[in-house]
């Protein structure tokens, strides 16, 4: 199974580690670097031990934010 989460953030990161626990292959996508760096840096390695090295990382700098 292959997933892409949108959204480097809290929930994108607790998705991230529940997919990848299931063993299907993630590529968690955010329109900020800084988060990218973040999620791999601080949020992911504080919450399950170490980054995952399994997750992609992809930066969307394309899309912008649709308002609703």
């Amino acid at each position: 199974m292959k997933v892409k989460i949108y959204g480097a953030g809290s929930i994108g990161n607790h998705l991230a580690y529940a997919c990848c626990s299931k063993g299907w292959d993630v590529t968690l996508c955010d329109i900020d670097t800084e988060a990218l760096k973040r999620t791999k840096n601080d949020i992911y390695p504080s919450r399950y031990g170490l980054w995952d090295d399994k997750i992609q990382l992809l930066h969307v700098g394309g899309l912008k934010p649709k308002k609703y």
